[in-house]
């Protein structure tokens, strides 16, 4: 009876024991407390602690988690009281707001998370709130629904982190998304009708931005044209004359060696005489009683 009875006893210790013994999957972490206190963290893998009682292991999955703030539509609200999301814009409109936070625990912080983990979601949500009343209250109605508000999404997700830093939650804020923000149903059809004229007035602005660039860049090419051909010109009235004037004092040169030198001198002046006279035409004008004869330029063909 004894034996059997230290058997049981012997049983039991052993099973209360391996409540020590706890497995941790992969994609998630243990925390293990102590007295109540955080003792360890563990990774993926089979481990041992204390038995129940005095030490709690709590898993923590590393996975990504979203929360939406904001307008929802199609609640039911009093009409005395602005509904979640309706923010004041910076020239003194409202607009609906929607946002989605996606956040996860920390790594290197999920003892903290597990401490705090009963106040992430409220915080979180309380960051998440002041973070877009502040950022909305910068801009302007038309910024906000022309751009549809995606530029605003890097300082909503760094205010929200910057909020949430002194709380030590354990989390990481890895984006911020918003939708399309809407102004109230009251005002849509106006705001709607506003919208599109700013963004046709928006695209004959940037037409004609456009227009004005192309035509710079016409008149630019023109005038880079112009310039080269007159430079190319320039040259080649600068090589032609250089080109005469050496012909020139090669023919000077061996006019003066020649020893009927006068002769040639004027056998060459005939030459470029003739070459003249074949660019001029001879004119006569006569009123009845006189002849008059001028030389003009020959006309070109």
């Amino acid at each position: 009876m004894l034996r059997w009875l230290g058997t049981l006893i012997l049983i039991g210790l052993l099973g209360y024991l391996a409540t020590g013994i706890f497995q941790v999957n992969a994609g998630e972490l243990a925390v293990v407390q102590r007295f109540g206190r955080v003792h360890r963290v563990c990774g993926p893998g089979l481990h041992w602690g204390l038995p129940w009682g005095l030490d709690r292991v709590t898993y923590v999955p590393l996975q990504h988690q979203e929360l939406r703030l904001g307008f929802e539509a199609g609640e039911e609200r009093m009409l005395e009281v602005a509904p979640p999301g309706q923010l004041l814009t910076g020239d003194d409109n409202l607009v609906n707001v929607q946002a989605t936070v996606f956040f996860r625990p920390d790594p290197d912080q999920v003892a903290d998370y597990v401490l705090h983990r009963e106040r992430v979601l409220p915080l979180v949500i309380r960051a998440g709130e002041a973070a877009l009343a502040d950022v909305f209250a910068t801009q302007p109605i038309q910024e906000i629904l022309l751009n549809r508000a995606r530029h605003l999404e890097p300082e909503i997700h760094r205010r929200i982190a910057q909020y949430l830093k002194p709380y030590r939650l354990g989390i990481v804020i890895e984006a911020v998304t918003l939708a399309t923000p809407q102004p109230p149903e009251e005002v849509a059809e106006d705001f709607q009708a506003t919208t599109v004229a700013m963004s046709q007035a928006a695209r004959l602005q940037e037409t004609t931005r456009m227009e004005a660039e192309l035509a710079r860049s016409r008149a630019l090419q023109e005038a880079h044209a112009t310039v080269t051909q007159a430079e190319n010109q320039k040259r080649e009235k600068i090589a032609q004359a250089w080109s005469q004037a050496y012909r020139h004092r090669e023919l000077w040169r061996s006019l003066a060696e020649s020893p009927d030198s006068h002769k040639a001198v004027q056998a060459y002046y005939v030459r470029e005489l003739a070459k003249v006279l074949r660019t001029m035409q001879l004119r006569r004008l006569s009123d009845g009683e006189s002849d008059f004869y001028f030389v003009t330029p020959a006309q070109e063909p």
